[in-house]
């Protein structure tokens, strides 16, 4: 067998190594160049990668994002999504000597605290001498291959049924304005939630970053926009990321379930082939029995680290009561500005 030689870059990929990504293997829309300069220009994280090849043939990449906030620095695969990262190769031996040129370079770089989020088992990442954590999340990946109304629990029917017979709508191509008012509206709900995100200025980015690979769900009623879901997406898989429909109309009519239907309708449509439902804490049986009714396959999410973890990220969805109420009450342009920072660190 030919030598492995693996070639180390910051904030950039050869051409061969992105049509290594973009090749229909296990590699996500998180993997690529153009996530990863959206998160470079918005936060201002650097991201490291390491494509290995054999002949002159690309046979695997590592994607590291270097996160600094607050004087502090960490290394994540990959950040802002939890559960596709770490190296995307031809076999776990090729896995194994990406981790270890990566893990030379970030101590070299006075960076020991690195942490790879997955779905999958990784033992490959064991041997290279990380731990595996409980994070007390899980996913939700719905196979599209085989999609059937007929096939999701009865009740979702029932809701979606009923929503269109009292008149509700759903457009699945968007608008600059649809975009304009789901960022606000998205925002809105998340902080009466306690939730600190990403400023509007994240959308805009992002839809310049992403072009078609970022989407938005619309639901209708009375001429009037009742909620929304936002996704990205790569040659395989759409993710949805962002959800807005906890309004009183919405909650009335189950828009969130239209909403979920269409969107896994129209992504099946244009050829992908799994809808991923997202990130859910995995004490909200109540969410988890939703996706279920969809057809999720919920999976426990596992962060492989070199440091004893901390309190476990979904933890959050439990704890920091006082911080979410002063959260509640503060200015949206205040909770932008300091979403902003929160996310920059904790993501």
């Amino acid at each position: 067998m030919s030598l492995l030689n693996i070639v180390h870059s910051t904030n950039s990929l050869s051409p061969m190594a992105s049509d290594y990504l973009n090749s229909g293997n296990e590699a996500s829309v998180f993997h690529m160049p153009r996530w990863n300069d959206l998160i470079h220009e918005h936060y201002g994280h650097d991201w490291q990668a390491w494509t290995a090849s054999r002949s002159g043939n690309v046979v695997g990449v590592l994607v590291v994002t270097e996160i600094r906030a607050w004087g502090r620095r960490k290394a994540i695969s990959l950040p802002y999504q939890f559960h596709v990262g770490g190296p995307v190769a031809s076999d776990p031996d090729v896995s194994a000597s990406l981790l270890r040129e990566a893990l030379v370079w970030l101590d070299a770089h006075g960076l020991d605290d690195l942490e790879i989020r997955s779905e999958q088992p990784r033992p490959e990442l064991i041997e290279a001498g990380l731990t595996p954590a409980r994070t007390g999340l899980v996913t939700g990946p719905v196979n599209l291959t085989d999609l059937d109304f007929r096939k999701i629990r009865r009740g979702h029917r029932r809701y979606i049924r009923r929503a269109e017979d009292e008149g509700l709508s759903v457009s699945t191509e968007a608008t600059s304005d649809d975009w304009h008012w789901f960022k606000h509206e998205y925002l809105r709900q998340q902080k009466k939630l306690g939730s600190p995100q990403a400023s509007p200025l994240f959308f805009d980015r992002m839809r310049a970053r992403l072009g078609d690979g970022a989407r938005l769900a619309c639901a209708w009623w009375e001429g009037r926009r009742l909620g929304g879901v936002a996704t990205v997406e790569d040659s395989h898989t759409v993710y949805a990321r962002w959800g807005a429909y906890a309004g009183s109309a919405a909650q009335r009519l189950h828009a969130g379930k239209s909403l979920i239907w269409h969107s896994m309708r129209a992504a099946a449509g244009r050829g992908s082939t799994i809808f991923q439902l997202g990130i859910t804490w995995e004490g909200d049986q109540g969410l988890i029995h939703l996706k279920e009714g969809f057809g999720a396959r919920i999976t426990p999410v596992v962060a492989y680290a070199r440091k004893e973890p901390g309190a476990p990220p979904g933890d959050y969805f439990s704890r920091f009561k006082l911080a979410k109420r002063v959260w509640r009450l503060m200015p949206d342009r205040m909770s932008w500005l300091l979403g902003d920072a929160v996310t920059r660190w904790i993501c």
